[in-house]
């Protein structure tokens, strides 16, 4: 009999888990119990409640403004956000079932006894690059290859002090800049500003990939609270759309549109026998472009099908952003 969850790659000599330890794993990372926080004090899980609440309802409103070009309908949002509220008061809230209660215990203690265990033998349990699976590894290979990707890629340093004031310093002092130059609205500005207490530095981290030999990392780099977040945000709402506008033809949004243009190449008589589809990855994207040359061009690409201005920005004024980067 074959089992639907895969099972863990492990990449140590001696495993210290035991089968039950290891079939928890295989669950992977997206597994959840009927209540996740039954076991916690109530205080706690009505304020998980609000954090997810607040998370979801803003998140919604993005996707309606980004997508739908609209803004969230008050009254619709309200009821939106009642019926979120009750469905996680039950999830966070309601009490569980004898069984449940006691299977929450018992998967609390192996996950307490993985984690010990992980940290007496120096392991690191980490998410898979592809599949979502989870992965066991020695602590000292990881930090291993990722000292030889930082090697080879000569790309990054490991950082000996904390830069994020510098960073919030240097960004402000630009952003000031363009205002008191008359680049950029006081709307824009007070929206770029970043906030000392919702900054963090990014950082980069590494997905392991066991499908290939030798189990390389895949680096990933955060930065869903960096400095200059909001302006790569404000950026892409500009030139995105103008982008998609006159690159329509050459770009693949994503599978659906993929799948309707494969269809439509089919229907005019272009999909025979003898067609190749060929696939590609590029290594270290964002590594390999030089970003004075890629602003360069992307003004180029601005003066030629806006000319002047995008929205409220001046084109000419888009030689100052990589200042703030």
């Amino acid at each position: 009999m074959v089992g639907v969850s895969p099972e863990v790659p492990i990449d140590v000599l001696h495993c210290p888990y035991k089968t039950e330890e290891l079939s928890h794993l295989s669950l992977g990372p997206n597994y959840a119990r009927p209540n996740p926080n039954a076991l916690r004090p109530i205080k706690h899980r009505k304020t998980q409640i609000q954090y997810h609440l607040k998370d979801i309802n803003e998140k919604v409103r993005c996707q309606l403004k980004n997508y739908c070009n609209r803004e969230s309908p008050a009254a619709r949002m309200k009821e939106y956000s009642q019926l979120v509220e009750n469905l996680l008061r039950q999830h966070y809230v309601a009490p569980l079932s004898y069984v449940d209660n006691m299977r929450a215990q018992r998967e609390f203690k192996l996950v307490k006894s993985i984690r010990r265990k992980a940290q007496k033998a120096k392991l690191i349990i980490w998410v898979c690059d592809k599949g979502g699976g989870l992965h066991i590894e020695n602590k000292s290979d990881y930090e291993r290859k990722a000292a030889k990707y930082r090697e080879d890629k000569n790309a990054y340093q490991e950082l000996s002090y904390n830069p994020l004031m510098e960073i919030l310093t240097n960004v402000t002092n630009a952003l000031n800049a363009l205002k008191n130059n008359k680049q950029l609205v006081l709307k824009d500005y007070n929206h770029l500003m970043p906030k000392l207490d919702l900054v963090r530095l990014s950082y980069m981290y590494f997905n392991r990939k066991p499908h290939k030999e030798e189990t390389p990392l895949r680096p990933i780099l955060n930065t869903i609270k960096a400095v200059t977040r909001p302006i790569s945000d404000f950026l892409n709402e500009l030139i995105r759309p103008i982008y998609d506008q006159y690159n329509q033809d050459y770009t693949i949004i994503d599978g659906v549109n993929l799948i309707k243009r494969l269809e439509k190449y089919a229907a005019g008589g272009h999909l025979k026998p003898s067609t190749l589809f060929c696939t590609f990855d590029i290594n270290n994207l964002y590594t390999m472009l030089p970003q004075d040359e890629s602003i360069r061009i992307l003004g180029d690409f601005l003066h030629h099908y806006v000319r002047e201005r995008v929205k409220n920005i001046w084109v000419a004024a888009f030689k100052n952003w990589p200042k703030l980067f």
